[in-house]
This record gives C-alpha cells, structure tokens and sequence, in this order.
C-alpha cells in the first residue's frame, strides 16, 4: 500500500449564497486555501463540499476564508 495521506470532508452553508457570484467566489476562495484538494459549489443548496487534507489546513480555517 502506499503513502496516502488522509483526506477529510466537509460541507459549508454560504451567507448570502442566493447570488450565484458569491458561492462561486467562496469556492475559488477554497480551492486556492493550501490543503484543499478540491471544492465543489451546489447552487441549488447554497453550499461549498470541501475535500481537504487535515494535515495542512483545518475546518476552521476554510470556513473563516469563505465567510
């Protein structure tokens, strides 16, 4: 097996989503944050599903960047 790193997810309810500019805003915000592997942005549900490594960033600190 090799060395893969843990991964962990989470899904962020964006303030003020219901302008579609601001969750995309968020997500590309995430998905810039050192140790996010990937974002996706759900505009029907107005929220963010982060994939991240916890040994690089934490929940905390994704959810304080998209706020």
């Amino acid at each position: 097996m090799g060395n893969r790193r843990s991964r962990a997810m989470c899904t962020i309810r964006v303030a003020e989503a219901d302008d579609p500019r601001r969750l995309e805003r968020a997500r590309s915000i995430a998905e810039n944050l050192s140790g996010v592997v990937k974002s996706e942005a759900n505009h029907i549900v107005q929220m963010l599903t982060v994939e991240y490594d916890p040994e690089k960033t934490t929940l905390d600190t994704i959810r304080k960047a998209v706020k």
